[in-house]
């Protein structure tokens, strides 16, 4: 029986891709409880497997490992049995041996079984580990390599915290890069990730309860709708029942007899009320002119008073 090749090296020498040769074994199952059996060289990796002819039944892969207890096995393709021709892959690493067999049910004909093993490319079976496992010196698995952009252009390995978290560098902050220092100026073409909105014309929750994620929201023009901590809001509409913490104007109260000091000219100034909230105004014109003139005799286009262009002189009483 052929015997795979198999060569050891230091740890410091270069790795050598080791090559053995594929076992194959073919035989017929025309009966419940016939099998076809493959004994599998140390380093196997997996098996292939074609069924074929003309027969009914149920036909299914069963390994074992101690060499005398055997149990079903899946597929690669995640099936423990098969009923018609077909080809499939059985993942052999740590078994001894490989057998199809009529398990179940036979109702006639003959299929014609083909497995042909092929050894991993190593002296060593690499293992499957399981997640949280520790990991021991001197375990073989496959590195994870990612390529090093820049001068040397080389291969470099992925590297991972004390969590398995992979440590990815976003320090850049160059144009391409995710990073920009504060206060540095924007150039067309600059990378970033971009911050979404959902368009919802109706401010409305897009999220199922409390505490859970949601997108903000956004109105057909783009504006982000807010509202203040305290919940201000000015949608109640005119002669409509006072309700919630709408925007309201407010004067600043002082006491009758009081002067607020003037501002300048153009400048904001604040309304006053009295401490009832009722403002203070003034009736009528805020520069009134009052002039008596007394005559004794008629008087033909005299002049009361001579205003600039653009004024008007309003008379709200003659008496004789």
């Amino acid at each position: 029986m052929p015997v795979p090749t198999k060569l050891s090296i230091r740890p410091d020498d270069t790795p050598l891709p080791i090559i053995g040769r594929n076992m194959s074994v073919e035989g017929t199952i025309a009966a419940l409880s016939q099998e076809v059996n493959l004994i599998l060289p140390d380093g196997t990796a997996s098996v292939a497997v074609q069924i074929r002819g003309t027969w009914s039944g149920i036909l299914t892969p069963q390994g074992t490992i101690d060499g005398a207890t055997y149990v079903s096995i899946m597929a690669t393709d995640g099936s423990a049995s098969r009923t018609a021709n077909t080809v499939f892959f059985l993942e052999t690493a740590g078994y001894k041996a490989i057998r199809i067999v009529a398990s179940s049910t036979w109702t006639s004909g003959v299929a014609v079984i083909m497995m042909i093993a092929t050894p991993a490319p190593s002296n060593r079976v690499l293992p499957i580990e399981a997640e949280g496992d520790t990991a021991v010196s001197g375990e073989f698995g496959i590195p994870a390599l990612g390529y090093l952009a820049g001068a040397p252009s080389e291969w470099s390995y992925f590297k991972m915290d004390s969590d398995g978290a992979l440590l990815v560098n976003a320090s850049g902050i160059s144009g391409n890069s995710l990073g920009k220092l504060e206060d540095a100026a924007h150039a067309s073409g600059d990378a970033g990730v971009m911050d979404l909105t959902v368009r919802q014309n109706t401010a409305a929750a897009l999220s199922g309860t409390d505490g859970a994620y949601q997108p903000l929201i956004t109105d057909t023009n783009g504006r982000l709708h807010v509202i203040a901590s305290s919940g201000i809001a000015g949608d109640i509409a005119h002669d409509a029942a006072d309700s919630g913490n709408p925007l309201k104007i407010v004067a600043k109260a002082v006491a009758h007899g009081a002067n607020p000091t003037a501002v300048a000219a153009a400048d904001r100034t604040d309304l006053y009320a009295n401490r009832h909230g009722i403002l203070f105004v003034i009736g009528g014109h805020p520069n009134i002119v009052t002039l008596r003139v007394n005559y004794t005799a008629a008087q033909t286009n005299a002049a009361i008073v001579t205003i600039a262009g653009g004024l008007k002189i309003v008379v709200t009483r003659i008496s004789a």
